[in-house]
């Protein structure tokens, strides 16, 4: 393989991170906006979210708050360790094979960049939603392959999403590693050549 794109969320980042900023967020949120913890919910209706817990990032993003999302989240990351405890060893089993590494999510590029510095990650590229003005899809794989002039043939996909990850990108040509629950992001290293 010439080069391994991996997912964000739930592959290289315990996504457990955004459940546990969610309610100093909230909180947040309703002192800024200076309204009721009902108030935040409608407002989140309003912004498209269902339920009582919703993505922050998201929801910042849409009301113009993104500043206090990234202030939030980039404290966080200082005390906490999200990523996947092998994904240091990959990168650099990669990077050592000369393979091209990008990271791709339905994240913000903001955000995916402010896991790569605080973690210290290198990767060759990253590609987000804003990237591409929409979630992983059909469209968002093909704007992806053309702004990184990629060959299918010759990625890797890794992710954890089947019909984010796996289903499009198959579609596509692209090689994959489904990582289900149970399996190891080290088995990358070993994924047939």
């Amino acid at each position: 393989m010439e080069c391994v794109l991996f997912d964000l969320d739930g592959t290289l980042i315990d996504v457990r991170i955004y459940r546990d900023i969610f309610p100093e967020m909230k909180e947040k949120l309703m002192k800024r906006l200076k309204i009721s913890e009902k108030g935040l919910m409608q407002k989140a209706r309003k912004l498209g979210f269902k339920g009582s817990f919703f993505d922050s990032g998201e929801f910042c993003r849409k009301a113009g708050l993104l500043g206090l999302y990234y202030g939030t989240l980039e404290k966080r990351l200082k005390s906490v360790n999200a990523l996947n405890k092998e994904a240091k060893k990959i990168f650099a089993g990669l990077k050592k094979r000369k393979v091209k590494i990008g990271i791709v999510s339905n994240s913000m590029r903001k955000t995916i960049i402010l896991y790569t510095k605080a973690y210290g990650l290198k990767p060759d590229f990253v590609f987000g939603i804003d990237d591409a003005d929409c979630l992983k899809s059909t469209k968002y794989w093909k704007a992806l392959i053309k702004k990184e002039k990629l060959d299918p043939k010759q990625c890797l996909i890794v992710g954890d999403s089947y019909k984010n990850d796996i289903v499009p990108t198959k579609r596509l040509g692209f090689n994959v590693f489904h990582l289900k629950p149970g399996l190891k992001l080290s088995e990358v290293l070993v994924y047939p050549r």
